[in-house]
């Protein structure tokens, strides 16, 4: 077995790779191409791709986690992906340790990973090497087609909802640090390193996935307090993003007003189902999607191994 850095060569096989462990998303050459050079670059990722008898079977990540450590310390999140037909060979483990040397040269307090709840065997290797869980993201899903929009309108709300492409005299700032306090106030294992103005601005507004007419703010009298998104997976699944309110206006119906004005676009655009991630201690917007009739699909459990 090799190990060598990730080459653009790589893209349609890991597609491929990614696409058979995990068949209920889709992943497309441009999809890697984006994550290992756009994004990859934004977060200063480290790719390496294990090869046997030139074909690439498995691959291995790191970058620097947006969160910090129980210590207040940098994270690296990593990241293990093996063609399903040649695991159990020692191909993740060579991987890891590989890796593991790598990351052992920078000062970081520790490592988080994220793994799917039925992957088993996975837990188990991250457990046999030192890793426990942390928290549970709830992945739910929304069958567009079956919801009725009607029965849930909200009378007499409050605040103003315009799409992205509807504010003309678009405030980014205020824009930024309303996704700011937001991201900030979500319940959360780790402490958030929010990144600053700049890069954020690059990644909210070239982001190839983003639907910017279906991205909606909540505003009163000019200041920005709620927000909510879609991202497109494929011609017939969104994937709903950050949606939160400021405190000041919460439990006024804000949030549930945009989340229909998410569901009325993905209707209206003819997709048929919207998926979402909710933090198993976020009660209150699991609450409200079970409300809104999203049902549950799976869960990722979030690892965590320390350093030091």
């Amino acid at each position: 077995m090799e190990i060598r850095n990730i080459s653009p060569k790589d893209y349609s096989r890991l597609a491929l790779i990614f696409n058979t462990i995990y068949p209920y998303y889709t992943y497309t050459e441009e999809d890697i191409r984006y994550e290992y050079e756009e994004e990859g670059k934004m977060l200063n990722l480290k790719a390496f791709v294990a090869e046997i008898n030139s074909e690439v079977v498995a691959i291995a990540e790191y970058y620097k986690s947006q969160y910090k450590s129980f210590k207040n310390g940098d994270l690296f999140e990593i990241g293990i992906y093996v063609d399903p037909r040649y695991q159990r060979r020692g191909i993740g483990n060579n991987l890891y340790d590989f890796i593991l040397k790598e990351i052992e040269k920078e000062n970081v307090d520790g490592l988080i990973t994220y793994v799917l709840g039925s992957h088993i065997d996975s837990i188990n290797f991250l457990i046999k090497r030192g890793f426990f869980e942390i928290y549970r993201y709830y992945e739910l899903e929304l069958d567009v087609e079956r919801i009725n929009l009607d029965k849930m309108y909200i009378k007499d709300l409050d605040v103003e909802i315009v799409s992205l492409k509807e504010e003309k005299d678009l405030d980014k700032f205020n824009l930024y640090e309303l996704i700011k306090s937001i991201s900030k106030d979500m319940p959360s294992p780790l402490p958030l390193e929010f990144p600053s103005f700049e890069r954020w601005k690059i990644r909210f507004f070239k982001n190839p996935y983003a639907i910017y007419d279906s991205y909606f703010i909540a505003k009163k009298n000019g200041k920005y307090v709620g927000f909510s998104s879609l991202y497109k997976e494929n011609e017939e699944v969104v994937n709903q993003g950050l949606t939160g309110v400021i405190k000041e206006y919460r439990n006024k119906g804000v949030a549930k007003a945009l989340k229909l004005k998410v569901m009325e676009y993905a209707k209206r655009k003819g997709f048929k189902k919207i998926r979402t991630w909710n933090g198993c201690s976020n009660f209150r917007i699991l609450t409200l999607n079970r409300n809104l009739g999203f049902e549950f699909k799976r869960d990722w459990i979030m690892f965590y191994k320390d350093l030091k």
